[in-house]
């Protein structure tokens, strides 16, 4: 899950973590949005894979998408 919120006793504050990683991406210039490519045209809904551009170019632009997300067609 990439948008989380992250709760102290100081603040509530939205967090995008890397789907590779697992770790929040701190500075959004460091990051990078990937989805899945519907398999035939049309209309779809498809998830959002938020990665840190590093992991992105370690894995040549592939993301295993997590194995709870639901189909989002």
């Amino acid at each position: 899950m990439p948008l989380k919120i992250e709760m102290s006793p100081e603040s509530v504050r939205p967090v995008v973590v890397c789907d590779a990683c697992g770790e929040p991406i701190v500075d959004a210039r460091d990051g990078n949005y990937q989805w899945q490519a519907p398999v035939e045209p049309g209309l779809s809904r498809k998830f959002v894979f938020f990665t840190y551009k590093r992991t992105q170019s370690r894995n040549r632009g592939a993301v295993t998408p997590p194995a709870t997300a639901p189909d989002a067609s």
